[in-house]
Parts: C-alpha cells; sequence; structure tokens
C-alpha cells in the first residue's frame, strides 16, 4: 500500500469516529470523490474507482491488518507490516462499531435476525460471502450474503459466479440438510465448519458429528464427499445455477426423496414382530427389548405413509429417532399430522 492509499484508510477512520455512523459515512466519502481502490488484473481489466458501499466499509474499518496485524483462525498476530492506524484510534473505531451494533439489535423496529452462517459461506472462488441487508421501498427489510470482493467495490465476476444470494434461502436449505443428516433440530448451525458454493451445488462441512450415522441418512445424488472420526462434509445438490445468469438466483427445490434405512429396518423388524389374521394384528410374544418395544408402532402407521417410508418420500423431519419421541395416534387420519406431513 502506497502513501497515497494509507492516507485515505487513516481519513476514513478519521471521518467514521466524528461521523459516529457507516451510512454517514458512506454518504460522505462520495460526496467528497473518494473511491475505492483502483486495481487492474493481469488481463488488463479495471475493477474499483467506484463510491465505498456500506458493506465495504464495516470490511475496512474491522480489518487489523490497517493496524498492523493479521487474523489467522481466530487467533491475532503481530504482522510484517507497519501499522496504518495507531493502536488508539483503532480500539476507539471498533468500540463504536460494537455500540451501534448492539443499539441496532436493541430496536425492534428495525432489528435484523442475526446471519447465521456468518464466517461461513463461501462463493466458488473462495471468498468469504458476508451478511448486508437492504430496504425496499415500504421499508421492508432483505437479507443478503455477498462476496468480499463485491462489497469492496470490485466487479461482478466476468465468469458469473454466484457472488450474492438470499439469505433466508440458502440459510433454509442447510438448516433443513444438517438436521436431516444429524437428526437434530435445536443446534443445526453450531454443527456447521462451513458452506462452499460449488458447480454441483454446495458442500457442508460439519464438526462434532457421526459420518457413518450421516451417511446412512443420505438422500439420493447427495454425497460424502470426506470424512474423518468426527467430522465429514457433504456435497448437497442444488438447482441453483453457479455458472450463468447475474441477477439474484433462485434455490430450486431438492429432490424430497431419500431412503432413511435406519427406518426402513425398523418397519420391516415391526412387521417381523406381528402375524396379521383376517385383519387383525396378534403376536406370539411380546416385545424381546425396549428397542423393539418402541419401533413396535412402525406397524401400525397408516399404508400410505409405511409406502411413503419404504419409498424415501417421508418428512425430513421423521427419522427413527424422532419417531421414538412422538406421541402417535391409533387413527390413521391423524398420524399424518403428528409426523410432520403437510
Amino acid at each position: 500500500m502506497n502513501d497515497a492509499e494509507a492516507k485515505v484508510v487513516r481519513h476514513i477512520f478519521e471521518r467514521y469516529l466524528k461521523l459516529g455512523s457507516v451510512h454517514a459515512l458512506e454518504r460522505d466519502l462520495e460526496a467528497s470523490g473518494i473511491v475505492s481502490k483502483v486495481h487492474v488484473t493481469k488481463k488488463g481489466k479495471t475493477i474499483g474507482g467506484i463510491p465505498f458501499s456500506r458493506g465495504a466499509l464495516f470490511h475496512l474499518l474491522r480489518n487489523r491488518i490497517y493496524q498492523g496485524r493479521i487474523v489467522h483462525k481466530n487467533e491475532v498476530y503481530d504482522g510484517q507490516q507497519d501499522a496504518i492506524v495507531d493502536e488508539g484510534m483503532f480500539e476507539k473505531v471498533q468500540e463504536q462499531l460494537s455500540a451501534n451494533a448492539r443499539r441496532s439489535q436493541n430496536r425492534s423496529d428495525t432489528h435484523i435476525t442475526r446471519a447465521p452462517l456468518t464466517g461461513k459461506l463461501f462463493d466458488a472462488n473462495g471468498e468469504p460471502m458476508s451478511p448486508i441487508f437492504s430496504r425496499g421501498k415500504m421499508g421492508k427489510s432483505y437479507r443478503y450474503y455477498v462476496s468480499a470482493s463485491l462489497q469492496q467495490g470490485a466487479s461482478p465476476a466476468s465468469d458469473s459466479t454466484v457472488q450474492r444470494l438470499p439469505a433466508p434461502a440458502i440459510e433454509r436449505v442447510v438448516k433443513e440438510a444438517v438436521s436431516r443428516w444429524t437428526a437434530r433440530t435445536d443446534d443445526s448451525f453450531n454443527k456447521i465448519a462451513t458452506v462452499r458454493l460449488t458447480e454441483c451445488g454446495i458442500i457442508i462441512e460439519m464438526n462434532t458429528v457421526d459420518p457413518i450415522a450421516i451417511a446412512s441418512r443420505l438422500a439420493d445424488r447427495e454425497e460424502l464427499v470426506h470424512s474423518r472420526k468426527a467430522s465429514c462434509a457433504v456435497l448437497l445438490p442444488l438447482a441453483l445455477p453457479l455458472r450463468g445468469g447475474k441477477g439474484a438466483s433462485t434455490l430450486g427445490k431438492q429432490e424430497s426423496r431419500y431412503l432413511d434405512q435406519v427406518l426402513i429396518g425398523a418397519l420391516r423388524r415391526a412387521h417381523a414382530m406381528v402375524d396379521w389374521k383376517q385383519g387383525l394384528p396378534t403376536m406370539d410374544v411380546g416385545p424381546s427389548s425396549r428397542y423393539d418395544t418402541n419401533i413396535l408402532r412402525l406397524a401400525f402407521l397408516a399404508p400410505e405413509i409405511q409406502r411413503d417410508i419404504l419409498e424415501g418420500k417421508q418428512p425430513h423431519s421423521l427419522n427413527l429417532q424422532t419417531f421414538k419421541a412422538i406421541n402417535l395416534p391409533l387413527a390413521w387420519s391423524e398420524q399424518r399430522k403428528a409426523l410432520g406431513y403437510r
């Protein structure tokens, strides 16, 4: 970074402390004609030279490289580069940013749901995708995940790699998949290490999980990319064109079938314990274990629900663990609602 660029960075930090708001800073810099750094690629393409966006300013103001530090795996180290902003100013800016963030969260009318994929989502080029929000004409808030280069003022990738995703859509798809694979719904995002966009869909890497159990719950076309003792990565195919089309991407609906071999095995075992005579169930002996007692109810599911399980059409939330926790109605007409059918 040359002296002129360093001067711009210091000016941005100083103006933020004076104005106290990134929104006000954005307007101030644009009015002063201060734009992002111009960079020319090896192919001769010019990137940057445009007004700073709010996302780019947040990224700049939080970047410890201007403090002469580097961050690696959430640990801060002294860097080899000289500090551009002195320690006192940098920390004052961090305090102001954090204070503004807390005030924003406390305003119920402008509250934006925390983005659970922050720091975990990466585009196909390996760039982190950070959350931003915008407001429509009627004041409604919209959340997105946007690649770092776009937030820093660069032009969209020439190869049309997806660099902007609607946050609720990608969060919903990821949460539903991880909940299904782990048979849990309470801490799905905590299990996620990274989510990476690829040409085939997304690869979700998870920690503190059982790879063998996850492999048994994969749906058709889902693939276990790699696994270790307590971590694994799964390729989740999506109807999301990662190449082609620069408009807002729409997440396609995932193929709903997945054969849960654990659930299917339990269903077959339940039927093996029951004899049917003249349409009535009979048993020569009672269940031999607590496990058999829990799964016996599977034999009394409505025929269409049993068929769905065998064909992989049951709700994603329905697995053996959730089934055992359900107070199953005897009436077939009520079972679908109890088991999560819509």
